[in-house]
């Protein structure tokens, strides 16, 4: 219940980051805007973003830190397999603590011992192990020696690189970023402003979705290090999406004042 989005530009040179601040619990139903952004920084020139459980996340980044954060510049292939990593051993530990731990077991005792364990018991534990999740989305923004990257990490702890697409959105709001970038032909070699534009009516149109905030942070992340574009550029971007859904209506209303011109239009009045 959430959009984050990253979108790579000006010919593999720079990534255009936006995530919302909403956190949202099924049980009890309840949302709210969070203070702290969704972006995480995870070395001077890496973020990763989240979206799914609110908590997870946290001790998950904690951890796969401490591999790689005494690294100069480590590559954005290893701080994506350092948190890969964590994420395999999170679930692993969440699985032990919710089907083994209270029966006195843990993950290497029980396969070891599955030949003598109770056949439906057995397949039974085995089946919830499998089953197990962390419910988290992560999507990690780099940028090494290579380029930049963009890689998508979710449960069992698997990834996808989309740096030849260019551009990835996960949470609730995924399907309205990406149809956006689809129509509007983005690609890593589509200039920043163009870019930056195009990750925040991504964002705005992601809004529709369930679960979607209206608060918004965005960053462009480069061979300098990290940018966060200020109130003031969210205000003029903003300013000019608004003009553009206003110019949007106006071309819907004129068009569809020419569609009723039709003649399946002008028989159906005559009847």
């Amino acid at each position: 219940m959430t959009i984050c989005i990253g979108a790579i530009c000006e010919n593999n040179s720079k990534i255009v980051i936006a995530s919302d601040r909403m956190i949202t619990a099924t049980y009890p139903s309840i949302e709210f805007e969070h203070a702290i952004p969704k972006i995480e920084k995870l070395s001077s020139f890496c973020v990763a973003l989240t979206a799914g459980s609110a908590l997870e996340h946290t001790e998950l980044f904690r951890h796969a830190k401490t591999e790689f954060e005494e690294m100069a510049r480590p590559s954005v292939a290893i701080i994506t397999q350092k948190v890969k990593d964590r994420f395999v051993e999170q679930r692993i530990c969440r699985a032990e603590e919710l089907y083994l731990r209270p029966r006195g077991l843990n993950l290497k005792g029980f396969y070891e011992n599955l030949d003598k364990i109770i056949p439906d018991i057995g397949f039974r534990l085995d089946n919830l192990i499998e089953k197990t999740d962390l419910e988290l989305e992560i999507l990690v923004c780099g940028i090494d020696s290579d380029g930049c990257h963009l890689h998508y990490i979710t449960d069992p702890g698997t990834s996808l690189c989309f740096d030849s697409l260019g551009y990835c959105a996960i949470g609730s709001g995924e399907i309205h970023a990406v149809s956006n970038f689809i129509i509007r032909g983005t690609s890593p070699l589509t200039p920043l402003n163009e870019t930056v534009y195009a990750v925040y009516e991504g964002k705005r149109i992601a809004e529709n979705s369930p679960g979607v905030g209206k608060a918004t942070d965005m960053m462009v992340l480069d061979e300098t290090g990290l940018k966060i574009l200020s109130e003031l550029d969210l205000n003029i971007l903003k300013e000019i999406y608004e003009k553009q859904a206003e110019l949007k209506k106006e071309v819907f209303s004129k068009g569809f004042e020419k569609v009723t011109e039709l003649s399946i239009f002008i028989k159906e009045e005559k009847k």
